[in-house]
């Protein structure tokens, strides 16, 4: 049954990935909370694929932090503060290893996978 279960979470993600734009398939969900959760003291109470600027990204809240994590290869990229956006630092932020077309109508996320 995991095995089945892990196969669904991997086309899915896929699925979205390519939706995006993508053409390499991304890290699963659970894996980039996992990877969240061993950094970040605390337990994630949601993961977000997203397209940040063009960089397809997981945004993982835990806690007041919203913590982005590279689809691609898992690395951390930033955390900031859930209630408040750091616009400054932006420009200094990595990027993901999966690049993938800005969209311009607002709607940078494709799933909503709450804990």
């Amino acid at each position: 049954m995991e095995k089945n279960r892990t196969t669904d979470s991997r086309i899915k993600a896929i699925a979205e990935a390519y939706s995006l734009g993508s053409d390499r398939p991304p890290l699963l969900t659970e894996q980039a909370q996992q990877v969240v959760e061993a950094s970040v003291a605390g337990k994630a109470s949601s993961v977000k694929l997203e397209n940040e600027d063009g960089n397809l990204v997981y945004a993982v809240k835990i806690g007041q932090q919203n913590v982005k994590v590279d689809a691609g290869n898992g690395k951390v990229l930033y955390a900031e503060n859930a209630n408040q956006q750091d616009d400054k630092n932006e420009a200094t932020r990595l990027t993901s290893s999966i690049q993938v077309q800005e969209t311009s109508d607002g709607d940078r996320q494709t799933n909503d996978d709450s804990k």
